[in-house]
C-alpha cells in the first residue's frame, strides 16, 4: 500500500461563526476532539447531556463491541472542562461516524444549530511526504488540491487525466449529483493540474467516493517511482 496516512478533519462552528469544535479521524484507527476554546462549550464529564448523548451510548458502545478501545481525556487549565478527547484503536469509518453523529447532537444540545462547513482529507505517501488535500466545502463542491504539483509524478497529459477524472468521478457521480461540474486549474501557467473543482456534489457519501478515487490515481502516479 502506498499510503501511510489520511486524515479527515472536520470542524464545527456556531450560528456566530464561533468555532468550537474540531474533530480529527487519523490513520483510521483514532479520533481526536479538540474544543479550542473550552470556556465557550463548557463541556466536563460530569455534564448531564455529556453523559446521556456521548458517554452512555456512544462510548460504552464502542468499549462493548472492542476490548482494544481506549478513550482519554484532557482538561482545560485547571478547570473541570474537557480541551480534548483521544479516542484510540477504532476498527472502521463507520465507528467514526457514530462519534461525528454524537458530537454533532451534543454540541447542538449545548449551542443550538451547529454548522459544519468543512470537512478535509489528507493523503500522503509512503515517505510522508503530503500529496494531496480534499475538501467538502458547503456540503455542496469538493476541491483538490495537488500539493507541489510540478513535482507529482503524473505519468499522463493533462488532457488525458481530465479524461480519467471525467470517466472515473464525474460520469460515475451523475446518478446522485446530476448536476455535477468539474473545472481545472494550472500550476503556474502550465499545463500541470494543481486543482480540481467539482460542484454541485450531493452529499459525503459523493465527497468519500471522490476521496476513495483520488487516493486510487495517486496510488498509481507514486507506484510509476517504483
Amino acid at each position: 500500500m502506498i499510503f501511510i496516512g489520511s486524515t479527515i478533519k472536520r470542524k464545527f462552528y456556531s450560528t456566530d461563526n464561533e468555532l468550537l469544535c474540531v474533530l480529527s479521524y487519523v490513520d483510521f484507527s483514532t479520533v481526536l476532539i479538540e474544543f479550542p476554546n473550552p470556556e465557550l462549550v463548557e463541556i466536563s464529564k460530569d455534564l448531564a447531556t455529556f453523559k446521556t448523548i456521548f458517554l452512555e451510548s456512544v462510548i460504552l458502545y464502542l468499549k462493548k463491541q472492542n476490548k482494544e478501545f481506549e478513550i482519554t481525556y484532557s482538561l482545560y487549565n485547571k478547570t473541570n472542562f474537557l480541551e480534548s478527547i483521544a479516542l484510540q484503536n477504532l476498527t472502521s469509518i463507520e465507528d467514526y461516524n457514530l462519534v461525528t453523529e454524537a458530537l454533532l447532537d451534543l454540541l447542538n444540545e449545548i449551542k443550538g444549530t451547529i454548522i459544519t462547513s468543512k470537512i478535509e482529507r489528507k493523503f500522503y505517501s509512503k515517505d510522508n511526504k503530503l500529496l494531496s488535500i480534499i475538501s467538502f466545502l458547503d456540503f455542496n463542491r469538493i476541491l483538490i488540491s495537488f500539493m507541489n504539483a510540478h513535482k507529482l509524478n503524473v505519468q499522463v497529459s493533462s488532457e488525458e487525466l481530465k479524461t480519467i477524472i471525467q470517466a472515473r468521478i464525474v460520469d460515475q457521480l451523475k446518478t446522485t449529483s446530476p448536476h455535477i461540474k468539474a473545472t481545472f486549474d494550472f500550476y503556474n501557467d502550465t499545463e500541470i493540474i494543481e486543482n480540481i473543482e467539482l460542484m454541485n456534489v450531493g452529499s459525503v457519501k459523493d465527497y468519500n467516493f471522490v476521496s476513495e478515487k483520488i487516493m486510487e490515481l495517486l496510488s498509481e502516479f507514486e507506484k510509476e517511482k517504483v
